[in-house]
């Protein structure tokens, strides 16, 4: 009977410390700093993050703990809203063209460098659309169809840092279009950067930056909404 219970004991014993993984979604709370939360409170559970989830594995119960804790932190915290930014990248040049048509909405944003700076011409050469969460960096690439640009072509990033939600519409902190353009000499690298307030409704030229030595340069201008 004693070695019938030692062995009962030695069996439970090893259950309590069975192993298991689980995968916890988190909606609502930051992930990296739910993550830095599990590990500063020392909890005996391997925790890492994979997109928009924790990933634990160790004891069951004290994954279970885990878990209910991570559940009870992600409930506490709003809901991050969705915002969509719409970046349009234009190519001004100092050339007339009659075929360069800019869509309806875009004219009176660019005829502020029309009347100002030397530019006799302007074309939309792409329209980014960037998908962010409030307080939370965003970023999108691809290639620029540049005009007589070699066959590799320009590749492009557009990103935010810092997007934010105000009570008139959305400020953009740490906004970026960078554009790397290869040339047989050297690759140029065109930036433009800023923090934005964008109204609701509303589009805004960002800024511009030279192009080529021609005189020519990218204007960016941008759009921002709240996504229900």
């Amino acid at each position: 009977m004693r070695l019938f219970a030692i062995a009962l004991l030695f069996a439970a014993g090893a259950f309590a410390q069975q192993r298991v993984s689980r995968i916890v979604p988190v909606k609502n709370a930051d992930p990296g700093r739910l993550l830095d939360t599990v590990r500063q409170l020392g909890y005996p559970v391997n925790a890492t993050r994979s997109d928009n989830s924790i990933v634990l594995a160790g004891a069951e119960d004290q994954v279970s703990a885990v878990e209910a804790l991570v559940k009870s932190l992600d409930a506490v915290q709003p809901k991050l809203r969705d915002i969509e930014i719409t970046g349009y990248v234009i190519l001004a040049s100092i050339h007339p063209e009659a075929t360069a048509q800019l869509p309806s909405d875009l004219e009176p944003v660019v005829r502020q460098f029309h009347n100002l700076l030397t530019y006799k011409s302007f074309r939309v050469l792409d329209t980014i659309l960037l998908r962010a969460q409030e307080n939370r960096p965003a970023m999108t690439g691809g290639f620029l169809p540049v005009p007589d640009a070699p066959a590799a072509g320009d590749t492009i990033n557009f990103h935010v840092d810092k997007p934010a939600i105000t009570d008139t519409g959305v400020h953009l902190g740490q906004l970026g279009l960078r554009v790397l353009m290869p040339n047989p000499s050297a690759t140029r690298d065109v930036v433009i950067a800023t923090d934005a307030d964008v109204k609701t409704n509303q589009k805004i030229a960002i800024g511009k930056a030279s192009f080529d030595a021609a005189g020519d340069a990218l204007i960016l201008v941008v759009s921002a909404k709240v996504v229900d």
